[in-house]
C-alpha cells in the first residue's frame, strides 16, 4: 500500500518501513516511519512532525475522500475495524514523568538575583542573559544552584541542585533523568541538528556561543527513551561528550581489562553509545584540530571558551574518520 502512494520506501525493520517523507523536502536521511501492523505514521522532523493514521496517511497524500480512502485499505487490510481506536491509543501513550510545582520553580527563581548563586554561576562565565533563559534558582535551605528540568513538552519534571562549593550534586527526588533530555522542549524547535553532552551547564555554554539546539544526557548512560527522543526531533547528531583521562579512571576491580587495568574513557565510550543506537542519523563528532578532541587538554565544554567550542562544532567529524583517529592515535584510542 505504501509503494501505491507513491512514498519512497528507503529501509525497513521487523515492525517499520522508513520512507522519504512525502510531506517535506525529504530527499537524503529517511525521516518518515510506517508502522507495519496498524499503518500510523509519524514524521521525525521537528520542521515537520507530521503523524497520524493509515486512513489519514492514504485520505492526504492519495488526496481522497475518507470512503474512497477506507475502500482503499480495505483492499490491503483485511477488514481491519479498529484501526482508528489503535492509533489513538498509540499517539495518546506517553510515559508519566513527575511534575514538579511550577511555583516552587518560580520562587527559587526570585531568590536567585543577587544571591551566592547568581555570584557563583557569573563566575562560572554566565551571563545573566543565560541565567534567565534557563530559569535557574536558588534552594537558600540546601545552599544550591537550581537548574530546571523539563520532559519534551516543557512540563516541569524536577531540577539538578548543585552546591555553590565543591561539586556535589542533589537532585530534586525522582528526577527522571533517563527517562527525558535536558533542554529536549527547547532544542526541538530550532532545527534538525542537535549537539548532545553530558552535563546541563554544558548545554548552557553551548547556547551561550550561539548554539541553541543543545541537549544533555545529565549522566554517563543513554537509555531508551533518550534515543526515541532523539530519533523523533532529530536528523543529525553532533556528539561533544566528555573526554576523559583514562589515568582518572583505573578500576583496580575492573572486569573490562583481562589483567591491570589500563584506565578508561567513559565520556568517549557513552558518545560511541550514542552512535550504535542512531546508526540511521547523521552522526559526527566535536572535534578542535586533526587529531585533537578538545584543546589544551580539555574535558568537556565547559573548559572551552567560546570561540573554541564554535571551532569544535565547525570542525565536526564523520565517524570513519574518528575510528580513524583511534588507529593514529593510540591515546585517544576508547578502552
Amino acid at each position: 500500500m505504501i509503494l501505491e502512494l507513491g512514498i519512497d520506501i528507503v529501509g525497513e525493520t521487523d515492525s517499520v518501513f522508513t520512507c522519504l517523507c512525502p510531506f517535506h523536502k525529504n530527499t537524503d536521511t529517511p525521516s518518515f516511519a510506517v508502522n507495519k501492523e496498524n499503518g500510523t505514521y509519524i514524521c521525525f522532523s521537528p520542521s515537520c512532525d507530521r503523524s497520524g493514521s493509515l486512513l489519514g496517511l492514504v485520505m492526504r497524500h492519495g488526496n481522497l475522500d475518507v470512503f474512497p480512502a477506507k475502500r482503499l485499505i480495505a483492499r490491503f487490510n483485511a477488514g481491519h475495524k479498529e484501526i482508528e481506536s489503535i492509533v489513538e491509543e498509540i499517539f495518546n501513550k506517553r510515559d508519566e514523568l513527575p511534575s514538579f510545582p511550577a511555583d516552587t520553580l518560580n520562587k527559587m527563581a526570585d531568590n536567585f538575583w543577587g544571591s551566592p548563586a547568581h555570584e557563583y554561576m557569573q563566575s562560572r562565565g554566565f551571563t545573566d542573559k543565560t541565567l534567565a533563559y534557563f530559569g535557574i534558582g536558588y534552594s537558600k535551605n540546601k545552599g544550591l544552584v537550581a537548574i530546571p528540568v523539563h520532559d519534551w513538552e516543557g512540563t516541569p519534571v524536577g531540577v539538578i541542585g548543585r552546591t555553590i562549593k565543591g561539586k556535589r550534586f542533589e537532585n530534586s527526588e525522582k528526577l527522571p533523568t533517563k527517562k527525558t533530555i535536558f533542554n529536549i522542549h527547547r532544542a526541538r524547535k530550532y532545527g534538525e541538528r542537535v549537539i548532545v553532552v553530558e552535563s546541563a551547564m554544558d548545554v548552557m555554554r553551548l547556547h551561550q556561543a550561539g548554539f541553541h539546539c543543545a541537549v544533555a544526557t545529565c549522566g554517563g548512560f543513554f537509555t531508551d527513551a533518550h534515543q526515541q527522543l532523539l530519533n523523533r526531533y532529530f536528523n543529525e547528531i553532533i556528539i561533544m561528550t566528555d573526554n576523559d583521562d583514562p589515568e582518572a579512571h583505573r578500576d583496580l576491580k575492573c572486569k573490562k581489562c583481562a589483567d591491570t587495568c589500563v584506565g578508561h574513557n567513559p565520556g568517549r565510550a557513552l558518545g560511541m553509545k550514542i552512535q550504535s543506537k542512531l546508526k540511521n542519523k547523521r552522526i559526527r563528532w566535536a572535534s578542535y584540530d586533526y587529531g585533537v578532541i578538545y584543546p589544551h587538554g580539555a574535558k568537556d565544554v565547559g573548559d572551552l571558551t567560546e570561540e573554541e567550542i564554535k571551532q569544535c562544532v565547525d570542525n565536526a567529524i564523520g565517524t570513519a574518520e574518528m575510528y580513524m583517529w583511534f588507529k593514529t592515535f593510540p591515546e585517544l584510542a576508547i578502552i
